[in-house]
């Protein structure tokens, strides 16, 4: 049988505080190994002291444990499911709930089982791969953003009700560091690909309500912006287990690192089964735009960002594409950008070869060569 002191050790301290915070307990004092938390209920206060992280291991784990116990007893619940929420608090956690008659035991059929978490794998990554650059069908290698997140990402497993397919994101575990000279810290990208699945998700349910008369990839180029893709629709139906027939409802819930909170604690989004049905239709569509390599575009320069130091530069022109003028990004190289910053300087207008793909409402040029001013 574990220990309490087994089950100490795999919480996560940094989280223990707002853990407290959020279920109602109140800091009163700060000492030299640890801070005391009360919580008043009825006519009893509870007590409990969070050690501090700069204190010997050991002394933390029992401390911990003496919080655990103290939490089980609040909360009614056993110590070990409670660490496993002081274990959690410190990461975003992903819950897609799939509801349907034939899952009510919590229970994945075999033949559904690989269906299932292929789609809450498809659907991460498309969101993560849609928050590096938007594109309406995604190919080929991923970016070493995406590979870095999905390799911490955990599949966390589901619960009793209906089948929930829990995955832990990568979050950093440590509290967020104070403002900088007023300035908010950046999000991690875990939290932004987490963050642009909540998106995706919404704006496949806004591409599923379209008038199918008039669906076309222009029509579509909004989601797309918003992170829909062919890829995130196809997720999808994975994760309504079409093909086992379980035909389910896909209930997408996002409970926030607590520390690193949002202003909400938690976000959700619901996928009804005639939606899910729609977005096949919709990933036809994506699936059929294709890069155009070849492709000349010329434009001024609106906007260069670099880094100082980096290989490469983004420019942004505005360029005449099929009779409509676009935003076109390209990515360019030292000699390059110089070129474009001058370019923009004298306020004239570049002109570079590529491949020509969607990007929502924007275009990118990749793979740029020929780079001139015109």
């Amino acid at each position: 049988m574990t220990s309490l002191f087994d089950i100490a050790t795999q919480v996560e301290p940094a989280a223990a505080e707002p853990y407290l915070r959020a279920h109602g307990w109140e800091l009163v004092h700060q000492g030299e190994l640890g801070n005391r938390w009360r919580l008043r209920r009825d006519v009893r206060t509870r007590n409990i002291a969070v050690p501090l992280p700069s204190i010997d291991k050991e002394d933390q784990w029992r401390m911990l444990a003496a919080v655990l116990q103290t939490l089980s007893e609040v909360e009614e619940r056993s110590p070990a499911m409670v660490a496993r929420d002081l274990r959690e608090a410190a990461y975003d956690l992903v819950e897609f709930r799939l509801i349907a008659d034939s899952l009510t035991n919590g229970e994945i059929p075999l033949n559904a089982a690989p269906e299932l978490t292929r789609g809450a794998l498809e659907a991460i990554q498309s969101a993560a791969r849609a928050e590096v650059a938007p594109r309406a069908h995604y190919a080929g290698r991923l970016p070493s953003e995406v590979e870095a997140f999905l390799s911490g990402a955990v599949l966390a497993g589901t619960e009793r009700g209906s089948v929930i397919l829990r995955v832990r994101s990568p979050m950093t575990k440590l509290p967020r560091e104070p403002e900088i000279d007023g300035l908010a810290r950046f999000d991690s990208f875990a939290r932004r690909a987490t963050r642009r699945l909540i998106d995706a998700v919404q704006a496949a349910k806004t591409a599923s309500h379209r008038d199918p008369a008039t669906l076309s990839a222009d029509i579509l180029e909004e989601d797309v912006d918003g992170g829909l893709s062919a890829n995130l629709c196809d997720a999808l139906h994975h994760l309504s287990g079409a093909k086992a027939g379980l035909d389910a409802r896909i209930d997408l819930r996002v409970r926030w690192s607590l520390t690193q909170p949002m202003s909400t604690p938690e976000s959700e989004i619901f996928v009804e089964r005639g939606e899910v049905a729609e977005l096949e239709r919709v990933a036809k569509i994506l699936k059929e735009i294709q890069p155009r390599p070849g492709t000349t575009v010329a434009g001024p320069v609106v906007q260069i960002r670099h880094e100082p130091g980096g290989q490469e530069s983004a420019v942004l022109i505005n360029a005449d594409v099929d009779g409509k003028v676009r935003s076109v990004r390209m990515h360019l190289g030292h000699a390059d950008w110089k070129i474009a910053a001058e370019a923009h300087i004298q306020e004239r207008q570049v002109r570079a070869t590529g491949t020509l793909e969607r990007a929502g409402t924007a275009r990118e040029l990749t793979k740029p060569s020929g780079i001139t001013i015109i």
